[in-house]
């Protein structure tokens, strides 16, 4: 799965000095798991997804009354616009923003708080300048927090969060063996301004993206053999700054793994537990970007040389035989743990050297030695020494 986007939702601008709405949070740019859902990922690669939260709604200009209503929060479940005369916007629900407050003569009407992951409502304008006592409406968590009003004009509403670039799980259970889930980014929605205090029919404060790889919201993220690295956050995205500020995060939330043998290079805010053998935390995986490395599907390919931490680091017993392009996994090599981490098989190549040497007799030829290669496509060399007068003997192959 790759180049897919999910964006969260914008709030409705402020209008004559009501306050404008929160934004929604963007989940899950490739995997939004709910519930009861059940996914087995194996063999699988997820990578170049977004998950964007929603733009910060702007505040508005009073018009030349102060009887306007607030606007609706994004999102199904977003807070009504407080009513003309300085009522409160509505607080959203799950994922939706709150409402942004009602202009007044006197005051405005605060905004509603956002729900989980999205933006507070922006506060309603009130007549004669200055900013009306209060701050905005507060935020969900990852939302940004809704503006403040100021000389006379309304606020408006915070962006939203954006939570799990390549996967997002809600409440369901996810399965993944052997699959690589790299280069993915969650996009925190931009927001106008840090500062959610005061600035002239300003707009409210940036979301916060987490869980560049995998956000788990609850229920159950299983993994084993699992590749998890290159995934980006990017927060405090602003009109003055849209590239924001970028951080490594794979994981984001509580994850379990029955058979052990990942590897993630960057855990970030994520817990691992369960069955902790064979995991390698903190390790650069040497991988390349998606591409068509063979077989049917894009992959990401993991580094022969230098080698990748990943080579010959998964469990045998839990593979699939073929890779992800249908390659074999474990090539004849015999042995335990041969595997690969991920849902890519390196072509790394593995030989033996056997064989026996009698004295020397006369020059005769009363031994022999030979190296078998069981696996592979990589250029390898032998060099092979003997204690006599006669030079050291090299081939290659």
């Amino acid at each position: 799965m790759f180049l897919n986007e999910a964006i969260g939702g914008r709030g409705t601008n402020g209008q004559n000095g009501g306050g404008g709405g929160g934004s929604t949070p963007g989940f899950g740019g490739a995997i939004y798991n709910n519930l009861n859902g059940v996914i087995t990922l194996k063999n699988s690669t997820i990578s170049n997804n977004n998950a964007v939260g929603g733009k910060f709604s702007s505040g508005s200009t009073n018009g030349g009354n102060f009887t306007f209503t607030g606007k609706r929060g994004a999102g199904l479940l977003g807070g009504n616009g407080g009513a003309a005369g300085g009522s409160a916007g509505g607080n959203g629900g799950d994922f939706s923003g709150g409402g942004g407050g009602g202009s007044s003569g006197s005051f405005g009407g605060t905004g509603g708080m956002g729900g989980y992951g999205a933006g507070g409502g922006g506060r309603g304008a009130r007549s004669g300048g200055g900013t009306s006592p209060g701050s905005g409406g507060l935020n969900g968590f990852g939302g940004g927090q809704g503006c403040n009003p100021c000389c006379s004009s309304g606020g408006g509403g915070g962006g939203g969060a954006g939570f799990g670039g390549g996967i997002f799980n809600n409440g369901g259970t996810i399965t993944s063996i052997n699959s690589s889930i790299a280069f993915n980014s969650a996009y925190g929605g931009q927001g106008q301004r840090l500062n959610s205090i005061g600035g002239y029919a300003a707009g409210g404060t940036p979301g916060q993206g987490l869980g560049g790889g995998i956000f788990n919201r609850s229920g159950t993220v299983d993994l084993s053999n699992t590749l998890i690295a290159s995934n980006t956050n990017y927060n405090d995205i602003l009109n003055s700054n849209t590239a924001g500020i970028a951080s490594n995060e794979e994981l984001y939330g509580t994850f379990t793994s029955t058979n052990g043998h990942n590897l993630i290079f960057n855990i970030g805010s994520g817990v691992l537990t369960g069955n902790t053998t064979g995991n390698i935390i903190g390790q650069d995986p040497l991988i390349s970007p998606l591409a068509n490395n063979g077989g049917s599907t894009h992959t990401i390919k993991i580094a022969t040389c230098p080698a990748s931490p990943a080579i010959d680091a998964g469990l045998d017993a839990v593979a699939p035989a073929l890779d992800q392009r249908d390659f074999p996994r474990l090539n004849n090599y015999g042995g335990a743990n041969i595997v690969d981490i991920g849902a890519f098989e390196s072509t790394d190549t593995l030989f033996y050297i056997s064989g026996s040497v009698i004295n020397d007799c006369g020059g005769l030829n009363n031994g022999q030695a030979s190296a078998n290669p069981i696996g592979g496509s990589s250029s390898f060399y032998i060099s092979m020494g003997f204690f006599s007068s006669k030079p050291n003997y090299t081939n290659s192959n």
